[in-house]
């Protein structure tokens, strides 16, 4: 895969998987989402994918230094729900082998909100 396509591919992910922020009653803000695991056809990571399911992942979130500020696993059924202070963040996920795969993603959160995001992880199966 070329630079530029990657370029792309990324774009795309960042802008479909942040979803607008939910207010959080409680005052706290963070990130908030699912992950699935998906079978997907093409030579691109995660993009025309197909049969999604929940998934178990673990993953970091960095700060703009690149920093870890907390690590993180799904529950089994894919769901997270991680507070964070207001800011720029990276979410990274931890990969084990070289499949299933999943891209890093760039979030802001806002004070008292939650910001979602969807996680696929492309299964390698073609």
């Amino acid at each position: 895969m070329n630079k530029q396509t990657l370029a792309i591919l990324l774009v795309f992910l960042m802008i479909t998987a942040c979803k607008p922020l939910v207010e959080d009653p409680a005052g706290s803000s963070g990130i908030e989402g699912q992950v699935t695991l998906a079978e997907c056809y093409g030579d691109q990571i995660a993009v025309d994918c197909i049969e999604h399911k929940p998934y178990q992942a673990t993953f970091q979130v960095l700060d703009g230094h690149g920093s870890e500020v907390i690590r993180f696993q799904t529950d089994e059924e894919g769901n997270f729900k991680v507070e964070l202070e207001p800011g720029d963040y990276v979410l990274h996920p931890i990969l084990i082998i070289a499949y299933p795969i999943a891209l890093n993603q760039i979030f802001a959160v806002q004070e008292e909100k939650y910001t979602h995001i969807d996680v696929v992880f492309d299964s390698g199966v073609r």
